[in-house]
């Protein structure tokens, strides 16, 4: 459409349109300082405008043919124009003005990009750190899992040493009532009667009516108790 759009690279919103060229704009270039643009066309003619307010500051018509292209040298004193036919190579003039705000631009980008880079450490090594905390924290939240499952069951045990306590305890009770109830039997031997004093007659082994002198009989046989607690037979 014959014009060359400015746009902001912020938000790309357009600041300025371009509309001095008669034909297609081939090529637009910015100088090393940034204070001026260059636009080429098919008009044959080059237009140059100041960045501060975009106004048309000068117009080459040196060409014989549709401008292609153009650039300025990286230290800003020169600017070339290429078009079909030849190539046109124009010195620029730079005030004192001009090259201190160049300078000054300069020392502004390097501090922007020094700015970015310490910007881009700080952020990676609050990452770092942030990643070391959270390492720290699965860490710990490992260390509390162990910790809870080892009290569980350390608990249990206690729970369980509780419940055998308060059973011994219920036994022991048990154990002392049962006493009263428990009565061993009088040996078999004790319980015969024995011979004492004139009650009991003694005779001779020589009485032939008799017949052999009566004694208490002896026995080896073990003494037998029972027990009404367990309710077998001890020997």
């Amino acid at each position: 459409d014959r014009s060359a759009c400015i746009y902001s690279a912020k938000d790309w919103s357009i600041l300025n349109r371009l509309t001095d060229h008669g034909d297609s704009v081939h090529c637009v270039a910015f100088s090393l300082t940034g204070l001026a643009l260059a636009t080429t066309s098919g008009d044959q003619t080059v237009c140059i405008y100041s960045t501060d307010d975009w106004s048309l500051t000068n117009r080459l018509t040196d060409c014989r043919g549709s401008v292609l292209c153009a650039a300025f040298s990286p230290d800003g004193s020169t600017f070339a124009t290429g078009s079909r036919d030849t190539v046109f190579v124009y010195s620029v003039s730079l005030s004192v003005e001009e090259i201190e705000r160049f300078r000054l631009k300069q020392d502004l980008v390097k501090m922007q990009a020094q700015t970015a880079a310490l910007q881009l450490q700080r952020e990676e090594a609050l990452q770092a750190e942030k990643r070391e905390h959270e390492q720290e924290l699965e860490e710990m939240r490992r260390n509390t899992e162990v910790l809870k499952r080892q009290l569980a069951a350390e608990r249990r045990s206690l729970e369980v040493q509780r419940d055998l306590q308060a059973e011994l305890q219920h036994l022991t009770v048990e154990k002392d009532k049962l006493p009263e109830e428990m009565m061993p039997l009088t040996p078999l031997d004790a319980q015969r009667p024995k011979p004492h004093g004139d009650n009991v007659a003694t005779h001779s082994a020589a009485d032939p009516e008799v017949g052999p002198a009566l004694t208490a009989p002896q026995s080896d046989a073990p003494q037998i108790f029972i027990s009404l607690r367990f309710g077998e037979a001890l020997a």
